[in-house]
């Protein structure tokens, strides 16, 4: 039962709290600009230079950079999904570093960006049921 708890905790999306708050800064600083620069001055062919900005940071800002799934791993940004089955080791980084680490059967080991030291237990339960680890 307290498995499921983990499992249930560990599923879902994440972000870095890096990125949001970058993100959010951005977003602000090229809506100010057009608040002091583009509106007063009518340079509006200026604007048009100014939405894809805001509709890529947008989009940083809403989609997730790992998504935890029972079938396995998909992080979003570096179009990449692994499966439980390709996971041999899962760690934390270090003191120092938040992140978990996964050892995959490649040899490469790979971070999951936005994901807290707290989920390590569910991520772990995952792995095991799909009988990735031993």
């Amino acid at each position: 039962m307290k498995a499921d708890l983990e499992v249930a905790k560990a599923l879902g999306r994440y972000r870095g709290s890096w990125l949001t708050a970058v993100t959010l800064v951005l977003i602000g600083v090229v809506l100010m600009t057009v608040q002091m620069q583009i509106v007063p001055n009518h340079q509006w062919q200026s604007l048009v230079l100014c939405l894809p900005w805001v509709a890529f940071l947008t989009a940083v800002w809403l989609i997730p950079q790992t998504v935890i799934s029972p079938t396995g791993i998909r992080l979003v940004w570096r179009c990449k999904f692994i499966s439980w089955t390709d996971v041999v080791r899962i760690y934390q980084a270090g003191p120092g570093d938040p992140n978990i680490v996964l050892g995959l059967r490649s040899g490469k080991a790979l971070s999951l960006p936005g994901v807290k030291q707290d989920r390590l237990p569910g991520i772990v339960v995952l792995a095991q049921r799909f009988q990735a680890l031993k």
